[in-house]
């Protein structure tokens, strides 16, 4: 008798009833009935004239009465809070922001720790006291880490977001230094950091289990997997391809003076749990010019009691065990500042460490 005001963009479960997006309208159904809205008042009118684009499900921690659950309602430019039910007179709506909202629906995804979702100009979340905060690197923090791929997203409403474990992770097509990329980020939340961007593009993320589920426009009708820890029978292909790891260091010295450096000896830490490993190190300059490069192989697996001979081959551990090694430059690096680029096939064997360089000043300044 009473139908939607007109087609709705989200729906959402609270409180055991169904809660419709239809423009800046809030319409919600009978209790455990989702098709019978009894009457025409069963409504809220959300903020001003914009239309509602999504709807998300926040458990909130309070003082008095402890854990309450809260909907959210989000709008391009504000975000709103919905506690509460009709029965008992105790339904209401509060603002959380009338200058932050979410034009990414596909972005929001629940975790422990609140809700998650992508806005206009960073990536945010709305924790269990009902606080909406830019996510930092530190809780101490307001500003946020990585700002640039989300300001300069190409079509906000196809950001693709999901979380599992511990890992929040949004892919999206962005522009970066002038180039139009579709890049894939992760959330550590124990480690309070971003990792990426990665290279696989994906349209949708699904949880399931302790893994994420991707599908991809670029390759249609099939479902790939992807794991935020590895385990033992992890593979690292890319749609059949081997994965290429890749690192590399934000440029270094920063230091208070202006002279060049060079740099002859160098070591880093490495590991491999008993397979064969080839790490790839280029030493970069400030503008990406090569300065020099070699290769460091991590020793091979050891061999079977009876099939190798006494002395013809070397130990491995079944355990990633640091060790260091002595970088093989093949001509000294003069530089004002550097970086480290390094690349390896990905196994479960790959193990980074620390980068030392022994540093000895030029006594001129900047040649450019």
């Amino acid at each position: 008798a009473n139908a939607l005001p007109s087609v709705p963009t989200a729906v959402a479960n609270f409180n055991n009833r169904a809660y419709f997006a239809c423009g800046q309208s809030l319409p919600y159904t009978d209790v455990l009935d989702p098709l019978t809205r009894t009457n025409s008042t069963q409504a809220l009118t959300i903020g001003d004239t914009s239309i509602l684009t999504a709807l998300a499900g926040l458990p909130i921690q309070t003082t008095s009465s402890g854990v309450v659950a809260a909907l959210v309602a989000f709008k391009a430019f504000q975000t709103w809070q919905v506690t509460g039910d009709p029965v008992g007179g105790t339904l209401a709506q509060n603002f959380i922001s009338i200058t932050v909202g979410c034009s990414s629906p596909r972005s929001i995804a629940q975790s422990p720790l609140g809700v998650y979702f992508a806005s206009f100009a960073s990536p945010m979340m709305i924790d269990q006291f009902g606080i909406l905060r830019a996510i930092t690197h530190s809780l101490r923090e307001t500003e946020p880490d990585v700002r640039a791929p989300w300001q300069n997203a190409v079509v906000p409403s196809r950001i693709a977001g999901g979380y599992t474990g511990n890992v929040y992770r949004l892919c999206m097509e962005t522009i970066i230094n002038g180039q139009d990329v579709t890049n894939d980020y992760w959330f550590d939340e124990n480690k309070r950091r971003w990792t990426g961007p990665h290279s696989f593009a994906y349209d949708c993320v699904s949880q399931l289990g302790n893994f994420f589920v991707l599908s991809s426009n670029a390759f249609p009708a099939k479902l790939f997997k992807s794991e935020p820890l590895p385990s033992s029978t992890s593979t690292y292909l890319d749609n059949g391809s081997a994965i290429t790891s890749t690192e590399q260091s934000s440029t270094f010295p920063k230091t208070q003076d202006m002279e060049m450096n060079q740099v002859v000896e160098s070591t880093i830490e490495l590991a491999s749990n008993g397979s064969t490993v080839s790490y790839n190190i280029t030493a970069q300059d400030d503008l990406g010019n090569t300065l020099n490069s070699c290769q460091i192989s991590i020793l091979p697996s050891g061999g079977l009691w009876g099939s190798a001979v006494w002395g013809g081959f070397a130990w491995a551990s079944s355990q990633n065990k640091p060790t260091t090694y002595t970088v093989p430059w093949t001509a000294p690096l003069v530089f004002n500042k550097m970086s480290i680029y390094i690349t390896a096939s990905a196994t479960t064997a790959l193990a980074l460490g620390t980068f030392f360089a022994r540093y000895k000043k030029l006594g001129y300044m900047n040649v450019r």
